[in-house]
């Protein structure tokens, strides 16, 4: 299932303790976004430092977080999906209405059509993904343009991603990218990874706030967790 982004940013020199690459993405749907607001979304995260990749996927029963060392890396890939046949099968369709005599057949031509335009704009997708050397099976993000939170991560910004990423692979390949980008939401509501566990929703008083990236950190917490900041 495709991803909408709800924050992500790219950095080749970032601040101590900040990541160079770092994207949150929801699940897509309206009952998705409901739930970001409410703060309990199934959220999937990317970590990129120096040292490691981090790819955490959780939700309400839990989480799985692969830390990779960068040095095990051995492929990136990334790639554009456009949904053209399915958005031109309904535009024929809605062609074909406009044809078929009568206002009413005019009328509900047009909003055919427009709903396969509409179709097309909003499931594009771009997929980012890694191979590790360990043989296991790749890692990828594959997500799609967020017309709530207004975030989209077009293909510049994915090559400066991968730029980044292979940079810390092979630093002594060549002259480092400089790199500065991302986007968040006008709201942090929406912006931050969801709790990953039951106990993260019921004990909310105990819990701090990154102030970094606002995501949920816990009184013995030196680190946070989504993007390495030093709490103590």
């Amino acid at each position: 299932m495709a991803l909408v982004i709800k924050s992500w940013s790219v950095n080749s020199s970032p601040p101590t303790g900040q990541p160079h690459i770092r994207i949150v993405g929801r699940e897509s749907g309206l009952i998705s976004f409901i739930l970001s607001l409410l703060g309990i979304d199934a959220t999937t995260t990317l970590l990129v430092n120096e040292r490691h990749i981090e790819h955490e996927r959780g939700d309400l029963s839990g989480f799985r977080r692969d830390v990779t060392p960068v040095e095990h890396i051995s492929t990136t890939y990334y790639g554009r999906f456009k949904p053209w046949k399915k958005a031109s099968i309904g535009a024929g369709l809605g062609v074909a209405l406009l044809f078929s005599g009568g206002w009413f057949g005019v009328l509900l031509g047009l909003i055919v059509i427009g709903l396969a335009g509409f179709f097309y704009v909003l499931n594009r997708t771009l997929t980012l993904g890694y191979v590790a050397d360990s043989g296991l099976e790749p890692k990828a993000l594959v997500f799609k343009r967020s017309v709530i939170e207004g975030q989209e991560i077009n293909e510049d910004s994915l090559r400066d991603i991968i730029a980044v990423i292979e940079h810390l692979i092979k630093p002594t390949l060549g002259i480092a990218p400089i790199v500065s980008g991302g986007g968040r939401p006008a709201s942090d509501r929406v912006a931050g990874p969801a709790p990953t566990s039951v106990k993260d929703l019921v004990t909310p008083a105990m819990s701090g706030k990154c102030p970094s990236c606002r995501a949920t950190v816990l009184p013995e917490e030196v680190f946070c967790g989504s993007c390495g900041h030093k709490m103590k």
